[in-house]
């Protein structure tokens, strides 16, 4: 059953006119779930679904000679809300170096939504625990730059857990050429605030923009993301296991997460669905014939 439709007559970012009260709520709703500490893991796929483990300029010679290189990055967000503006930092912790344990590095990124921002690109059904935030072609680069948000549909409400999906698209029937998608699996495991006590606390050194920190203590790290990686047992596959997804348009991820592109009405639909106890949950991206998008579906 479908439970949010909005029609968007060929905009070019996903502006819901004429929704405000109803966009208001998804804001509102996307704001408290969105606000907090998360901690999780960081994995990039080609567009055939093929992991990227992390790059060798990470890692010391050690690792790549075992051959145990990891499938991603340890990240800790920090997602601030003023004013319903939306203030987030990201932390992707490095992986450590010989007996650094009490001293990681992490690359550094902030960005930041205002709320005319969210009142433009975002959109949502808050039943579904579903979200889109999107930025159009000319916003930071040529292509749409996509962002998906999954809500775990149940578990503790005290450790809420996301998944998060983002990609470049270049609004025709396919991904933008040479570019990954980024998947996050991460739980909230503290009010917002919370880390910079911690790291504070340990003399870690941080510095706003895109920069780089050290001192983060990889027993702290590795108790609030709580779990190995979701995609360490993917490590090992080949382009070759992932055939069927560059037939068919579609790329499955671990997680139960799909994307499937198709011809629609001399367009396209992008359709991404994360699938979860035999049920599955879908955002259904509807582009015209010139790129523009026409519609979003949550069902």
């Amino acid at each position: 059953m479908v439970s949010s439709v909005f029609l968007l007559a060929g905009l070019r970012q996903p502006r819901c006119t004429g929704l405000s009260l109803v966009m208001s709520a998804v804001s509102d709703e996307f704001l408290q779930r969105t606000g907090g500490e998360w901690a999780g893991w960081q994995c990039d796929f080609d567009e055939h679904g093929v992991l990227k483990p992390v790059d060798d300029k990470y890692l010391d010679e050690d690792i790549i000679e075992y051959g145990i290189r990891p499938a991603g990055f340890e990240l800790l967000a920090t997602e601030r809300v003023e004013d319903n503006h939306l203030h987030r930092r990201f932390l992707r912790i490095l992986p450590a170096m010989g007996c650094a344990a009490d001293n990681l590095a992490a690359e550094v990124s902030v960005s930041h939504f205002t709320s005319h921002d969210l009142d433009r690109r975002l959109c949502g059904d808050q039943t579904l625990g579903v979200f889109t935030l999107d930025d159009p072609p000319g916003e930071g680069g040529d292509h749409w730059y996509l962002r998906t948000y999954f809500w775990a549909a149940s578990g503790d409400p005290l450790t809420p857990r996301r998944t998060r999906l983002s990609f470049r698209w270049s609004g025709g029937r396919t991904l933008a050429r040479g570019k990954l998608v980024r998947m996050a699996v991460e739980r909230r495991w503290a009010e917002a605030g919370k880390l910079d006590l911690e790291l504070n606390q340990g003399g870690a050194s941080l510095k706003d923009g895109k920069a780089s920190a050290t001192g983060c203590d990889a027993s702290f790290v590795a108790g609030v993301v709580g779990e190995p990686c979701f995609a360490s047992s993917t490590a090992a596959s080949s382009a070759e296991e992932h055939t069927d997804n560059e037939s068919s348009n579609q790329i499955r991820l671990p997680q139960g997460i799909r994307i499937l592109i198709s011809p629609a009405n001399d367009g396209c639909l992008l359709e991404i669905s994360l699938a979860t106890d035999g049920a599955a949950r879908v955002v259904r991206r509807h582009y015209g014939a010139n790129g523009d998008l026409t519609s979003l579906t949550y069902s």
